[in-house]
């Protein structure tokens, strides 16, 4: 059995729209701390930095696998961050789109004379 409606509903589009801008700015923000986190100089966070070695976390190690652990999670927050940028731009244009074509449907229809069959079985159509 098929389903013969479709609806698109542009507030509920408007509303994802808003939520993927919203995720968007968080993972961005994300970025931005660990962004922070990887440049920290030793010794900005009390007590973080290691006198006798000059490391931060602990360990030279240790340092190194937590500034790999930051570039990569960064650079993944950073392609998310695109994606939703993309997403929330292609449900802007599909709701675009969506309210164009409803609204043209209705200019359509108003203009069609009530009564007037109107296309290939109007009285004009078949002389």
């Amino acid at each position: 059995m098929s389903n013969t409606s479709f609806r698109v509903d542009l507030a509920e589009l408007g509303a994802l729209r808003h939520a993927l801008v919203r995720a968007e700015q968080t993972v961005r923000n994300a970025v931005g701390a660990l962004g922070a986190a990887d440049t920290a100089a030793p010794g900005d966070a009390p007590g973080s930095a290691d006198p006798a070695s000059g490391t931060v976390i602990g360990t030279a190690d240790l340092d190194r696998a937590c500034t790999e652990l930051l570039g990569h999670w960064s650079a993944v927050l950073g392609d998310l961050g695109r994606q939703l940028e993309q997403t929330a731009e292609g449900v802007t244009t599909a709701a675009r789109n969506y309210s164009g074509t409803e609204s043209r449907l209705a200019a359509a229809l108003r203009s069609a004379a009530p009564g007037e069959p109107r296309g290939p079985l109007a009285p004009e159509a078949r002389r």
